[in-house]
């Protein structure tokens, strides 16, 4: 940060995080210039998007046997979306980019999710989940530190594969 003040004093930089939803509502705003965010609807058609990875989705669960009803999903390694409606799966707010991708998935597949609602924020969920409280369909970089740690255990999505697109988007009136 201090070489990007010291090259262009006029930049203010200003990094911050939040729920999807309100980073795509600051971005067309104009609130803020660019955004790294998921790929989406609105934001393709209002802002100039680029592509900078794409990641896979994962069932995630706890790695150690804290709940009986996993028992069965800890052997596994991979589990087919129309699968996951025997499961209750902690799901992010309405509005959210991931819970929107979650029901066009719903939609092809032809099927409704036993849907929990977030308990806050994404770690906050994930303790819950380390807990064998409940389950979640998140990207490896949400989770790849307590997979590593043996904290979590990851099944790969299937049938079909689960996976979303990370973009920088900025008005497309900006430079």
């Amino acid at each position: 940060q201090k070489a990007i003040e010291e090259k262009l004093p006029q930049v203010e930089l200003v990094l911050s995080t939040g729920p999807s939803h309100m980073i795509k509502n600051s971005l067309i705003s104009g609130e803020i210039d660019i955004a790294l965010t998921y790929e989406d609807e609105v934001i393709n058609k209002e802002m100039r998007c680029r592509a900078l990875i794409q990641e896979d989705m994962f069932l995630v669960l706890a790695s150690r046997k804290l709940n009986d009803k996993y028992t069965q999903l800890r052997t596994l390694s991979s589990i087919a979306f129309k699968d996951l409606r025997a499961y209750e799966i902690i799901v992010p707010h309405a509005m959210d980019a991931l819970n929107l991708m979650l029901l066009k998935y719903e939609k092809t597949a032809g099927i409704k999710l036993q849907r929990r609602a977030t308990f806050g924020q994404l770690m906050t969920n994930l303790h819950y989940i380390v807990d064998g409280q409940g389950l979640a369909i998140l990207p490896s970089s949400a989770v790849y530190h307590l997979e590593n740690s043996g904290q979590l255990k990851t099944l790969t999505i299937t049938q079909p594969q689960m996976s979303r697109k990370v973009i920088i988007a900025s008005p497309k009136d900006t430079p």
